[in-house]
This record gives structure tokens, C-alpha cells and sequence, in this order.
């Protein structure tokens, strides 16, 4: 039996459970507890209580940590991918076709001895397009069954060719054919993009061959191709939300749906900021390329906003 009364002991346990006691103190109370299991089980239960396990305390730091982070991380996407977009703008700006009305000496057309029609274009224009199509008669000029082509050419400056890149002129065949030989040219008209303060279209200019429209004229309009991209799109991104609010229970079916809307919609962000709902365009592949260039990063700033957004409001 302990020399020392447990009652003692008890009272001195939280200090020993503390580690506050001197040394003859807690050589007295191990000495004790050798003996007396009670008391050995008393402050082997404080010093579970007094000892909190570690997970318990730190889980919801973690937790709160790993939120912090992963909100951090999408921030700093976020900023990249805004940054890209800015640049592809500006990138954008300064390549973005600027009309041209015609100028003496801005193209010259000359008719080569083995029938090939030699197109030459001033430094100052930073692009041009051609369009060719065969006259309704066969060959006119030649009387013979072959047809005649007529086609229609414009150039255009951009910011960066008239204040950074060199200037070179550029000559290429307009009539070669996959043959290897020449069409027969019966008209090369100029047309300019540039519309007039009333709204109208200039008539395109002749600069080579018979005119053919000399009753009136004839005049270039705009293609309406990206009007008809834009709906399609709009009509796929109504579809992909009804389809994303319908499959709600399906969680990957879910996350696949909201992958796929969020490109029709990237496209027609795109679209707008780049054209500002004037859809009609002279340089359709131009402008088609240059969409879908800023598309990429747009995608990007959509999807991160749609994380970020759902985890403020822990909901959609």
C-alpha cells in the first residue's frame, strides 16, 4: 500500500500532468503511481485529454488552406490568360485591314507574251484577295470554247505595314491554273471596302480586259458568312444550357456538357469584341483566323470565371 494518502496524490495530479512540479514532487508521484493503479489510470486519462490529436486541430486550417490556394491559383490563370487577351487585341488592332481606294500606280497590270496577266502591288498595301469565277459565254476574246475569267482584286494597309514593316511590292500571276497553263482574262476589276458616308458601296474600277458592266457598274459587297457563324453558335449555346440544366444528376455528363457550351459562347465573345456586331466582312478568312484566335484565351477567362463564380455561391 502507498505511504502517501491518494487524495494527495489528486491533488497534486494537475501540476504533474503539467509538468509543474519540481523533481522531488514528481519522483513522489511516480513512485506512487508504481503502485496504485487508480491513481495511474487518473493521470494517464489527463494526459489524453490535455494531449488534442493533431488532425482535429489542423483539418480545417488545411482545409481552408487548400481553398485559399486553389482560389489563389485560378486568380493568377485569370491574370494570364486576361493578359493574352489584351495582347491578341492589340495584336489584332494592329494588323486589322484598313481600305484602300484605288491610286494611280497602286496596281499595275501587265499582259505577258506566253498569255500570263503579271499583277504588281505597291509596298503600301499590307494585303490583298482575289476572287476569280468564269464568265457565263465562253472565250470572247479568243472565239473559242474555253472560258473566260474575270476577278476582282482589292489591297489593304494595316497600322503595322504603314509605321513598322518594310515595304516591298509584291507581283504574282493572277490567271495560272492547276495545269500549268493561263486562263484567258476578260476583266480584272478593283473593288474598295471602304463605304461612302451614305451608306453606299462604290463601283469596282476596271483595270484590265472589256468592261462588262458598263451599263451601271458593278459593285463588290461584303460577305455575311460570320453572321450566319454567329447564330449557329448563339443556337448551339441555348442548346448547351438547357442540355447542361438537364443533366444535373449526371455528374461527368455534367462537366462535358459545360466544356462543350462554353466554346459556341468563347466564339461569339470573340466575335463581338472584335467586330462590334458588324458582322459583314470583306476579309472573311482574315477575320474568321483572328476570331478564333482570341477565342482561345476567352475560353480560358470563361471557364475560370465559372469556377470562381460557383465557388463563391457554392451553387449552379
Amino acid at each position: 500500500m502507498s505511504k502517501i494518502h491518494c487524495d494527495i496524490i489528486g491533488d497534486i495530479m494537475p501540476l504533474y500532468v503539467e509538468d509543474m512540479v519540481s523533481e522531488a514532487t514528481k519522483a513522489m508521484v511516480e513512485e506512487h503511481i508504481k503502485e496504485c493503479k487508480n491513481c495511474s489510470s487518473k493521470i494517464q486519462s489527463m494526459q489524453k485529454e490535455l494531449v488534442l490529436p493533431a488532425d482535429t486541430i489542423t483539418a480545417p486550417l488545411e482545409s481552408l488552406k487548400k481553398k485559399l490556394s486553389h482560389k489563389k491559383f485560378n486568380l493568377i490563370l485569370l491574370s494570364v490568360f486576361l493578359a493574352v487577351a489584351i495582347m491578341t487585341l492589340v495584336f489584332l488592332f494592329v494588323m486589322a485591314p484598313i481600305p484602300m481606294n484605288y491610286a494611280n500606280n497602286l496596281i499595275q497590270v501587265e499582259e505577258q507574251d506566253n498569255g500570263s496577266i503579271l499583277v504588281t502591288i505597291r509596298g503600301e498595301a499590307a494585303g490583298y484577295d482575289v476572287s476569280g469565277y468564269a464568265s457565263e459565254s465562253n472565250n470572247i476574246r479568243n472565239d473559242s470554247t474555253a472560258p473566260s475569267y474575270t476577278y476582282h482584286i482589292t489591297v489593304w494597309n494595316s497600322l503595322w505595314n504603314k509605321y513598322i514593316a518594310k515595304k516591298e511590292n509584291r507581283s504574282f500571276i493572277i490567271n495560272s491554273n492547276d495545269a500549268g497553263g493561263y486562263e484567258d482574262v476578260l476583266a480584272i476589276y478593283y473593288y474598295s471596302t471602304e463605304t461612302a458616308k451614305d451608306g453606299n458601296h462604290s463601283n469596282d474600277l476596271l483595270l484590265y480586259g472589256t468592261d462588262l458592266y458598263s451599263s451601271g457598274g458593278v459593285v463588290t459587297l461584303p460577305r455575311l458568312a460570320l453572321s450566319y457563324y454567329f447564330i449557329l453558335a448563339l443556337l448551339f449555346t441555348v442548346i448547351g444550357f438547357i442540355l447542361y440544366a438537364l443533366s444535373r444528376r449526371h455528374q461527368r455528363m455534367h462537366s462535358i456538357i459545360k466544356y462543350i457550351t462554353i466554346l459556341p459562347l468563347s466564339f461569339m465573345i470573340s466575335m463581338i469584341s472584335i467586330k462590334r456586331f458588324h458582322f459583314s466582312s470583306y476579309y472573311l478568312l482574315k477575320d474568321l483566323t483572328g476570331i478564333l484566335l482570341l477565342m482561345i484565351p476567352i475560353y480560358f477567362i470563361v471557364l475560370i470565371l465559372y469556377q470562381l463564380i460557383r465557388e463563391r455561391f457554392n451553387k449552379w
